[in-house]
């Protein structure tokens, strides 16, 4: 029986990867309201209300950290140098910085510093894709500490995020990501692939990230990225549908001692549970960095 390991905006699933996509960031990504709102005042620490699980906070960014505070209580300090990533979103639905890490291969330059972006795909089916959009604003916030991983996901009023997402910018040192863009040309980006698809056989219940992939027919779509490095996303059934990704996970792209161009898969079991360890991919081996360990365990 499987137990999914539940899904908790503070602490993000770690493992690999993708990666990715040419993500659109910046301050021309996305239209935002003035670069100086009401509340970011010249000199001294910048500070915004905002709303952390629901509770009403106050934002306040220095040259050193960002801190959410209660009245004069600190009830979360993020240092800067343990930002890994800042990035908006338009609802907090979706499952962000879940698939962005930095192992795998650059994707693309994002941001207005131009800095490479690497996308890594730990997956809940389709989560990268799914329509989830409000009117409300949320800025992603990935951090590093003592080896863990976690994202802070706050909500911001339409007149601040920019000026939020800058300064978080300036704290960093890391261009902000638009994830809604960088949606959107995945999409793009499976769409124009699916002409080379290969499909593929699976002959077992497996689990791959975090989805579960029974008996049957998929097709892959792989994506290929600089330093030997790519993606590749799984369908079901005999049609690519980008909009309905059964499973995807993060690749190694090594040389082929195979002779045959058909699509194989190899196997392997981790944590009890079994995956796909590589694939034979039109003359190549894609051996997955991300499906290796298992979202799911066995109980």
């Amino acid at each position: 029986m499987f137990v999914r390991r539940r899904w908790d905006m503070r602490r993000v699933l770690v493992g690999t990867t993708l990666i990715i996509t040419a993500f659109g960031a910046g301050s021309r990504a996305v239209k935002m309201a003035p670069l100086c709102a009401p509340s970011c005042q010249a000199g001294g620490d910048k500070k915004w209300p905002v709303k952390y699980f629901g509770s009403k906070l106050e934002l306040v960014i220095t040259d050193k950290s960002a801190r959410c505070k209660k009245g004069k209580e600190t009830s979360l300090e993020i240092p800067a140098a343990s930002i890994s990533e800042v990035g908006y979103d338009n609802s907090s639905h979706n499952r962000g910085w879940a698939y962005l890490k930095s192992v795998g291969g650059a994707m693309a330059n994002g941001g207005s510093g131009g800095a490479a972006v690497i996308f890594a795909p730990i997956l809940a089916p389709a989560a990268i894709l799914a329509p989830f959009k409000s009117s409300k604003h949320f800025v992603r916030i990935l951090r590093e500490d003592k080896g863990s991983t976690s994202e802070v996901l706050l909500e911001v009023r339409k007149q601040d995020y920019h000026a939020v997402l800058n300064e978080l910018q300036r704290l960093s040192g890391k261009p902000w990501v638009d994830l809604p863009k960088a949606r959107k040309k995945l999409v793009s980006e499976i769409e124009q692939a699916k002409g080379r698809s290969a499909p593929l056989e699976i002959d077992r219940n497996i689990v791959l990230n975090e989805a579960e992939m029974k008996p049957g027919r998929y097709q892959a779509v792989f994506l290929e990225r600089p330093g030997n490095h790519g993606e590749v996303y799984f369908f079901s059934g005999t049609k690519v549908n980008p909009k309905r990704i059964s499973a995807q996970a993060v690749v190694n792209v090594e040389p082929s001692n195979s002779e045959t161009t058909n699509s194989e898969v190899t196997y392997v079991v981790e944590q009890g549970v079994e995956t796909i360890n590589a694939i034979q991919f039109h003359g190549k081996k894609l051996v997955l960095v991300s499906g290796a360990r298992p979202s799911r365990v066995a109980k």
